[in-house]
């Protein structure tokens, strides 16, 4: 088990790596959910719930604690707001 603060920080790398990485990750996983770990995309599917059940058999339960999900979609946030 990870400490709370070694979760957050590990969080805070990924976050930023995805985004530095967004466009080749939308070349290749559009519209699908990706799991990164240690800055590499470990698996993926249109499906979360699969997803989050793969990575719990391969990561154990506490796959959260280094395992990053995020949604690669070509919607950003300033078309949300624009949108509401």
């Amino acid at each position: 088990m990870h400490s709370t603060v070694q979760i957050l920080a590990n969080f805070r790398i990924m976050s930023r790596w995805i985004d530095a990485q967004h466009e080749m990750l939308l070349s290749k996983f559009k519209y699908r959910w990706i799991a990164v770990m240690d800055k590499k995309v470990v698996d993926n599917d249109k499906n979360i719930g699969r997803l989050k059940r793969r990575l719990e058999t391969k990561y154990g339960k506490d796959y959260q604690d280094t395992i990053v999900l995020d949604y690669v979609s070509d919607i950003t946030t300033e078309d949300m707001i624009l949108v509401s």
